[in-house]
């Protein structure tokens, strides 16, 4: 099913992407000749409360190279004509990126599965492990997965009926006196960063294997 959302005509539910990807091509539509495909990024929004956070998380996904915008509920930001930012409009027009909305979290669930992404939740908890410089790199040492990466709401964090689905934890470290937490679209830029950067070691060894 299709709604149309601000400018947009976004795929709702089914979790169904207009366009598929073969598994050998690369974010730009060419062929890979590395020996691995390069694990996509996710990012999944849900329970996020205001708008003006919505819209830099999403102009984060662009910014630093996400596949795919999961965008959970957002019923009444839906209605709103603005609700995506002309920059993010242009790029998922352009099949930049894609964006799929569901009206409900269990929806989003079985699309995680059955693409077979491994959810990482952003949340200060007891299990969960700092994200530092080799985090990617020491946990995920196969590029076979995409993943995803969940920030939780601006005052709860990521409440137990969403922990429970994530296959994993981070936080990211501070090194002063600060905050307990930050803004979330601050964590959201940090972590897609982080990824990117392991994204991009994963790519350039691929390359020098390949020149072997």
């Amino acid at each position: 099913m299709h709604q149309n959302i601000g400018n947009l005509v976004v795929n709702v539910e089914e979790g169904e992407s207009k366009k598929e990807y073969d598994d050998d091509d690369d974010d730009d539509g060419n062929k890979n000749t590395y020996p691995h495909q390069p694990p996509r990024l996710y990012l999944v929004i849900c329970n996020i409360q205001k708008i003006s956070n919505v819209k830099a998380m999403l102009l984060a996904s662009i910014a630093f190279g996400c596949s795919e915008v999961l965008l959970v509920g957002q019923e009444n930001n839906s209605q709103r004509k603005d609700m995506f930012p002309l920059p993010f409009e242009e790029a998922v027009k352009k099949g930049l990126i894609r964006i799929n909305r569901f009206s409900k979290w269990k929806h989003c669930v079985s699309y995680i599965k059955k693409k077979k992404i491994i959810l990482i939740g952003v949340e200060i908890d007891e299990t969960s492990q700092l994200l530092n410089d080799d985090y990617f790199e020491s946990h995920y040492l196969t590029n076979q997965k995409d993943i995803g990466i969940f920030l939780g709401n601006e005052g709860q964090g990521i409440l137990p009926v969403f922990l429970k689905n994530c296959h994993a934890l981070i936080q990211i470290p501070q090194y002063g006196v600060g905050t307990a937490s930050m803004n979330v679209n601050v964590a959201t830029s940090i972590v897609l960063y982080k990824f990117q950067d392991y994204k991009r070691k994963l790519i350039r060894k691929d390359y020098l294997l390949s020149r072997k």
